[in-house]
């Protein structure tokens, strides 16, 4: 996929809670997934991190902003705006907010970026 053109980007190399574990644990998920992702020729030169199941804490953000993370997606709902939130803290789409198929009628979503 990446090799087709397809950004991949971290979600951790466990899928862990990363908001209860310690900071040591937490570097090790970012260095450990940066490792794989490296494996797989992904460009890591601007990369991003999604959260599992959307847990993260102020040790995590900060790991990741040490560790050169541009872009964190958490699981709340709604359109990633960078003039207003921290960019590490994006809010975000899931495709289950998203109409079904493309003759569904637009929903809130779309009609706001129509």
């Amino acid at each position: 996929m990446s090799k087709a053109g397809m950004y991949i980007s971290s979600h951790g190399y466990e899928h862990r809670w990363l908001d209860t574990v310690p900071p040591e644990a937490q570097q090790t998920e970012i260095e450990s997934s940066l490792r794989f992702l490296d494996d797989l020729g992904c460009d890591l030169k601007q990369w991003s991190f999604n959260y599992p199941y959307g847990a993260h804490n102020e040790s995590l953000v900060s790991a990741l902003r040490a560790s050169g993370a541009g872009l964190g997606f958490t699981t709340k709902v709604g359109i990633a705006d960078l003039d207003s939130e921290d960019p590490l803290l994006l809010s975000r789409l899931n495709t289950n907010d998203l109409p079904k198929d493309s003759n569904a009628n637009a929903n809130e979503w779309t009609l706001k970026v129509i």
